[in-house]
């Protein structure tokens, strides 16, 4: 998102020089543990590319909708259309939808989990194949990442699918001894008699689309693309006990948008919201989970949300506001890139916001296809997600 402004916190000099201070004093003390990042690169890239096979039971896509109509209560109606979920509550209809139906948008994010019992995970609760494998950075967060072939990769409800991971990239920032280390993952998403068709067993990946189709094969059944998704997960080192205790009483930098929005709603996430997010996506990540750990260990006020969780309700906040403003046909949302600023907390209320990026005279208006801004301000005001959608209208 383009026009963001950083409003800097206010105290008193003496207390930043004292903060400064104690930053340079940590990162003296901690140059002598720099990390080797070639040695890290190679452990990483020579790890197996992971198989994740699943069944898209609409069941759970279900249970999802339902944890989210909290927050957004059309998210149900979005999976049939406002005139079907009508019929369905009166109790002179029995309606069940017989065609297949495509995976929604963002759910995705709660299939294919690593199938792992809690001994195999990290100290924090979270998998451990994307650890750099360093002792000493413990401390993980769900930092950016890009969803594309949302609508169009064919991924069908009541069906069997595979999740092809792995690694692509390694790298670190940050003067010696204080680095986070960057770890770049790419996830493929295909349905299961795609994957036999198209994986290549010496590469270990997925060869394209267009070999794997017979010359009279429709491409239009599997879809143009495919489901893919890259994310990046930042790690960084544990935390010292006066780290801890700066981390939770500091004042912190507020990042508010230049833009206005010309939609937006305001929500509160709930633990219950959150236990049912990481219940459906097997997610034991306890900063989500475990308000002591948070404190004690991170040096958080209390529990986070979930970055897929903050994603699927912009996507839902946004397909909802398409349905309202009666886009002829129907609104496929084809790619969406986003970023987290700063951490959503629970129990504190968040606004989403929406907004259209005017192309006057281009060449997507003609094809249907419109760019959306999208960010989520926390409780101060400041911005904690933001994310560009782009959309296609299917008439």
């Amino acid at each position: 998102m383009r026009g963001l402004l950083i409003k800097a916190p206010t105290r008193p000099m003496s207390q930043l020089t004292k903060q400064l201070s104690q930053k340079s004093a940590l990162a003296t003390q901690r140059r002598h543990l720099s990390i080797d990042i070639d040695r890290i690169k190679a452990d990483m890239f020579s790890r197996t590319h992971r198989v994740h096979r699943d069944y898209l039971q609409g069941g759970k896509s279900r249970l999802l909708d339902n944890a989210l109509s909290d927050l957004v209560p059309e998210a149900d109606q979005l999976r049939y259309g406002p005139r079907v979920h009508k019929a369905m509550e009166d109790p002179r209809y029995k309606i069940t939808p017989h065609a297949p139906r495509a995976l929604p948008p963002g759910h995705h994010l709660i299939y294919f989990p690593p199938a792992f019992p809690g001994s195999k995970l990290s100290s924090d609760g979270a998998d451990q194949y994307h650890s750099p494998g360093v002792p000493e950075f413990t401390r993980r967060v769900w930092a950016s990442g890009s969803l594309a072939g949302l609508q169009t990769s064919g991924l069908l409800l009541g069906e069997p699918a595979v999740c092809l991971e792995r690694i692509i990239d390694v790298s670190s920032k940050g003067p010696p001894g204080a680095e986070k280390i960057f770890v770049e993952i790419l996830r493929e998403h295909v349905s299961r008699s795609e994957f036999y068709r198209s994986f290549d067993m010496w590469k270990k990946e997925l060869r394209p689309r267009m070999e794997i189709l017979d010359p009279n094969e429709d491409a239009s059944i599997v879809g143009p693309t495919r489901l893919t998704e890259r994310r990046t997960l930042v790690f960084m080192r544990s935390l010292t006990e006066e780290e801890k205790q700066a981390s939770l009483t500091m004042d912190r930098k507020i990042i508010r948008s230049s833009m206005l929005p010309s939609y937006s709603r305001t929500m509160t996430p709930t633990k219950n919201l959150l236990f049912q997010f990481s219940a459906l996506s097997y997610n034991a990540h306890r900063i989500h989970l475990d308000t002591a750990y948070c404190r004690e260990v991170e040096g958080y006020r209390t529990l986070l949300v979930h970055g897929p969780l903050s994603l699927n309700i912009m996507i839902a906040v946004l397909r909802s506001y398409l349905a309202e403003q009666g886009w002829p046909g129907r609104a496929d949302l084809q790619r969406i890139d986003y970023r987290h600023l700063a951490p959503l907390y629970v129990d504190e209320p968040f606004r989403v916001c929406l907004r259209p990026e005017l192309r006057p005279n281009s060449s997507g208006a003609a094809s249907g296809s419109s760019k959306w801004h999208l960010w989520i301000e926390n409780a101060d005001g400041g911005v904690s997600v933001k994310a560009e959608a782009t959309t296609k209208r299917v008439l």
